[in-house]
C-alpha cells in the first residue's frame, strides 16, 4: 500500500535545519554575554563608616593578612614604584595587632592603602564632612560660595583658612596626608587641603580664619552625609555639561564629569558652539568617570585617526561633525582619572592647546574592587604601567599644559578666572 503522505520539500527541511541550527546559536551567543557580564561584571562596594566596620577584635589580624596578600597578588604598580612590600607588612601588621576599635583598625588600613602611593588604590570608608568645596591656590586655602551650612556657622564667601584645630594648615595637611590615595606628592598634598570639611571619626572642628583685616575663629560640627538636604543651596549645579557662548565668537564648554547623562548633555551642548572658530573646553572640575565617554567625546574634536590611549588596539575617529575651530582645553589638579585620559588624547591630537595647571596624575591602570570574607573593600589598579601611544607615562606623572597659568588671590578676590581670562587674551591677540 502507497503512503497517501507528501514529501516534504528540500527546501524546507534545509530551512528548518538553518532555523534550529541558528537558535542554538543564538542561545550560545546569550550564555557567553550573560557569562561575560557575570563574570567581569565590577562588584559593588559598600561602605562604612570606621565604628561601624563589620568586624571584631579578633578578626583583625587576619582582615589585614586578606587585604596584604589581595595587594601582592593584584597591584600592579608596587615594583614600579619601589615600594618594600615587606617593609610595608611589617610595619601595619604591628599597627593592627595594636588597634582597640574598628576605628583604628580602619584608619590603619587607609593609611596602607595610601601608602601604596596610586590615586586608584583607595578604601570607600564614609566620612563625616560638611557640604563645601574650598578653593586652594598655591598654598592658601579659600571658602568659596558656601552652602546655608557653613554660613550657618559663621562662614563667608573668600574667607581664608589659616589654621585647624590649633595647627597651622601646612602642619595640619601635611599630617591629613598619610590618609591621601595620590599618585603624585602634589596631588596628595593638594587633597589633603581640600580635606578640611571632611572626616574619617565624627568631630567638631575649630578653623582660624582671615577675613579682611580680622581674624576668626569659628566651630564646625561635621556629620553624615544624609545629615544635608539632598541638594544644598549654593551648591553647583548638578549638569554634567554647561555652555555658553563668550564674546559671540567663543563657545565655552565646562564638562563636570565623565559619568552618565555626559554624553547626551555633550551632543545637546556640542551643537551650540561647534560652528564657532574658537572653543574652550574646560576640564579643571572633572575628577573622570568612563573612559570610554572621554573617548567619545574626543573624537569630536581630532582631525585624524588616532589610537585611544586606555586602550592602545582602539583607533579613534574624527566624528563626521568634528569641530574644525581652534581648541583650548582648561586644566588643573582636580582633573583626574577618564578626564586625564582624554586630556591625554586631546593633547597627543596636536590639535588642542592646553592652558592652566598640571593634572593630579593618574588615568587609572584598570582598578578593581576587592572585598576581605570579612566584608572590608578596597580598589587597587590592576593593569601594568603603560605609556601612550606618545611615550607618557599613564600613571605617577601630571600631564603638563602647554601654557602654564595659575589662578591668583587677588583675581580670585575680585570673581575674576585667572586661567579663562588668559585664553581669552591669546585668542584676542
Amino acid at each position: 500500500m502507497k503512503s497517501t503522505s507528501k514529501k516534504r520539500p528540500l527546501w524546507k527541511k534545509v530551512l528548518k535545519v538553518a532555523g534550529v541550527v541558528l537558535l542554538v546559536l543564538m542561545l550560545a551567543l546569550g550564555g557567553l554575554v550573560a557569562y561575560a557580564y557575570w563574570f567581569y561584571k565590577e562588584p559593588m562596594a559598600e561602605s562604612y563608616y570606621l565604628s561601624e566596620l563589620p568586624l571584631n577584635k579578633e578578626d583583625f589580624t587576619g582582615d589585614f593578612e586578606e587585604i596584604h596578600g589581595t595587594v601582592l597578588e593584584n597591584y600592579s604598580l608596587y615594583r614600579q614604584k619601589g615600594i618594600d612590600m615587606d617593609s610595608l607588612h611589617r610595619v601595619y601588621v604591628g599597627r593592627v595587632a595594636q588597634a582597640q576599635t574598628t576605628t583604628e583598625y580602619g584608619q590603619a588600613v587607609i593609611e596602607y592603602i595610601a601608602a601604596l602611593q596610586a590615586g586608584h588604590a583607595s578604601t570607600p570608608f564614609a566620612w563625616y564632612m560638611a557640604p563645601g568645596s574650598p578653593v586652594v591656590i598655591h598654598d592658601s586655602l579659600f571658602v568659596s560660595k558656601p552652602g546655608s551650612y557653613l554660613r550657618q556657622h559663621g562662614f563667608l564667601d573668600k574667607d581664608r583658612i589659616v589654621a585647624i584645630d590649633g595647627m597651622s594648615l601646612q602642619e595640619w595637611a601635611k599630617e591629613q596626608e598619610k590618609y591621601q590615595f595620590a599618585s603624585t606628592p602634589s596631588d596628595r598634598h593638594f587633597r589633603a587641603l581640600r580635606s578640611v570639611f571632611h572626616s574619617y571619626t565624627d568631630s567638631l572642628r575649630s578653623y582660624t580664619v582671615m577675613r579682611g583685616e580680622d581674624t576668626l575663629c569659628l566651630s564646625l560640627p561635621l556629620h553624615r552625609y544624609d545629615y544635608y538636604p539632598k541638594h544644598e543651596p549654593g551648591s553647583r549645579p548638578g549638569d554634567a555639561v554647561e555652555v555658553k557662548v563668550l564674546q559671540d565668537s567663543i563657545g565655552y564648554m565646562a564638562i563636570h564629569t565623565m559619568m552618565p547623562p555626559v554624553m547626551e548633555e555633550f551632543e545637546a551642548c556640542y551643537l551650540q558652539v561647534r560652528h564657532l572658530p574658537y572653543l574652550i573646553v574646560d576640564v579643571r572640575d572633572n575628577g573622570g568617570g568612563n573612559s570610554s565617554n572621554g573617548r567619545s567625546i574626543c573624537e569630536h574634536f581630532i582631525r585624524c585617526p588616532q589610537p585611544h590611549c586606555v586602550s592602545p588596539d582602539w583607533t579613534m575617529e574624527p566624528t563626521p561633525d568634528a569641530y574644525q575651530g581652534k581648541i583650548y582645553l582648561l586644566t588643573g589638579p582636580v582633573t583626574f582619572s577618564a578626564a586625564e585620559s582624554f586630556t591625554l588624547d586631546m593633547k597627543e591630537s596636536g590639535n588642542v592647546t592646553v592652558v592652566g595647571e598640571p593634572t593630579a596624575g593618574d588615568t587609572g591602570n584598570w582598578p578593581r574592587n576587592f572585598c576581605t570574607s570579612h566584608g572590608t573593600w578596597f580598589r587597587l589598579p590592576t593593569r601594568e604601567p603603560r605609556k601612550s601611544p606618545q611615550g607618557f607615562p599613564m600613571e605617577g606623572v601630571n600631564i603638563p599644559p602647554h601654557v602654564e597659568v595659575h589662578q591668583t588671590v587677588s583675581d580670585f578676590l575680585q570673581d575674576k578666572d585667572t586661567q579663562l581670562d588668559d585664553v581669552l587674551r591669546m585668542i584676542a591677540e
